[in-house]
């Protein structure tokens, strides 16, 4: 997220000293939102090390997001109230705007929990929100608060979209298909809390007979055990859910380098460009 931000907002290289200050901003902002996603999903593990809920009780996670969030935007404030940068009301708005957005995805994805019958229109919608206008706006601000061109601000907002949405689809591959020493979190923590994610979406949509009715059954009766998130990795995977959400990571990732493509900046483009061509590797999914 940081890195997004800093090459958006850059022109050459040492421009990213002039943005520090708000590229660590968005830095605690993003971790603060890791704070309370842990939370809400009940996940034990972050990084391979207990969750921060974990380590130190709910309310004091609570408390540390929140002075998270405030000390964000004071910094925010006090970067932006300098007068070096351009725009600095409609970036304070945006990014007001981002944190209502990612409540509104928290709360949909809590609220569409073991829906089985949930759209991929609205699966979309939840994740966009999510994901996609976080980094879509970020890449936005970055941009405005340089002054680039508006055509350059909406070119790099659509690339922050589109890589913000596979990189979402991308962890949801992963928390299914990778063990904890590898991902340092739960194995299939979205399975176990019945969130519906773009790989059990499409299980549900292209499995048959007992494979379906099993995967039905253990999103919406209690919390499967050990044994029942394997087997429903493994059909998960046995169906083709995995190849197919691969396959729709990798076409947004083609869009964001198509809206790479219309910048100016060439050390946004090497530095985006190298974000969107390694992520799959990154996942271990090319």
């Amino acid at each position: 997220y940081p890195f997004l931000f800093r090459y958006a907002a850059s022109r050459k290289e040492e421009d990213g000293a002039t943005v520090k200050n708000l590229a660590a901003a968005v830095h605690l902002l993003q971790s603060s939102t890791i704070i309370t996603d842990d939370i809400l999903d009940a996940g034990s593990m972050r990084f391979g090390r207990p969750a921060f809920h974990r380590q130190y009780n709910v309310n004091y996670a609570i408390i540390a997001a929140e002075l998270m969030q405030s000390i964000a935007f004071r910094t925010f404030g006090s970067e932006l109230d300098r007068g070096q940068f351009k725009h600095p009301c409609l970036v304070m708005k945006i990014l007001n705007e981002i944190l209502r957005d990612l409540y509104l995805c928290q709360y949909l994805d809590l609220y569409y929990s073991a829906r089985t019958s949930l759209s991929l229109s609205k699966y979309y919608r939840v994740i966009g929100m999510g994901a996609g206008y976080f980094m879509s706006n970020l890449a936005r601000c970055g941009a405005l608060l340089v002054g680039k061109p508006a055509s350059e601000v909406r070119a790099l907002a659509a690339y922050g979209y589109n890589y913000g949405m596979a990189l979402f689809i991308t962890d949801d591959i992963v928390d299914v298909i990778r063990n904890p020493r590898q991902t340092g979190k739960n194995f299939a923590a979205d399975l176990k809390n019945a969130r519906l994610k773009l790989p059990i979406l499409l299980a549900l949509r292209m499995s048959r007979g007992e494979d379906r009715r099993f995967l039905k059954h253990i999103l919406t009766n209690g919390r499967p055990t050990a044994s029942d998130l394997r087997r429903a990795a493994q059909v998960i995977q046995d169906v083709g859910a995995i190849a197919q959400c691969t396959r729709i990571a990798r076409r947004y990732l083609a869009r964001s380098l198509r809206a790479l493509s219309r910048t100016k900046s060439g050390v946004s483009r090497t530095n985006l460009a190298w974000l969107s061509t390694s992520l799959l590797s990154a996942q271990c999914l090319d």
